[in-house]
């Protein structure tokens, strides 16, 4: 197989989009953008209220904390899309690290999007520690961040999120989230770089 020279590799990876593909992932996006809108117009109006406290009462003793509804609602959403999309981006690496093990030649014509996928890592990751300590100042995501919620004697304490203290703690829980996320990017990473060296060799 001939060597491929820097030029032509970059070439040869540069996607293009078409016009029309351009404008459906603008039309998604302002859709999306769209539908935000309304539910945090919703949310502001108090449509969906009466079902958040029934739930919150039946689970939480009716005990109302943290940001107002349509606040926590963005919050939540954002905290469960960036997970979704981490997911699949973990899941991009894995499918990538599998092929390049077993030399699976054939996987060459679709590499590149599990590649493309497994970039979300970094800015995910970020979005996710961010959020998670924006969680902190009204606990709109986990219960066990409550502020005395395991101490004996406050009014949230709970007897069993204490009894799981050593696990559910803050900084715990911040140190292992850190430690997976720049364990999974370097390897994504890593990958990259072989797979782009590939190229360059003129590997398949």
């Amino acid at each position: 197989m001939a060597t491929l020279t820097h030029h032509e590799s970059a070439t040869a990876e540069h996607l293009v989009l078409s016009s029309d593909t351009r404008k459906k992932f603008i039309w998604l996006i302002l859709a999306g953008v769209v539908l935000f809108i309304i539910g945090v117009a919703l949310a502001l109006f108090g449509v969906g209220a009466e079902h958040a406290t029934g739930h919150e009462a039946a689970g939480h003793a009716g005990a109302h904390h943290g940001s107002p509804l349509w606040i926590k609602r963005i919050i939540v959403s954002v905290w469960h899309s960036n997970i979704f999309f981490l997911g699949l981006s973990v899941v991009g690496t894995v499918w990538v690290a599998i092929n390049t093990v077993a030399y699976a030649g054939w996987s060459a014509a679709i590499r590149r999007v599990p590649e493309a996928t497994s970039a979300w890592i970094l800015p995910g990751g970020i979005i996710l520690v961010v959020v998670f300590l924006l969680n902190l100042w009204h606990s709109d995501i986990f219960h066990w961040t409550t502020p005395g919620i395991m101490t004996p004697g406050s009014k949230t304490y709970d007897p069993i999120i204490a009894g799981k203290s050593g696990f559910l703690s803050v900084p715990f829980y911040l140190i292992r989230t850190v430690s997976y996320l720049v364990i999974w990017w370097v390897f994504t990473e890593r990958l990259r770089k072989l797979s782009l060296e590939e190229d360059l060799n003129g590997g398949t």
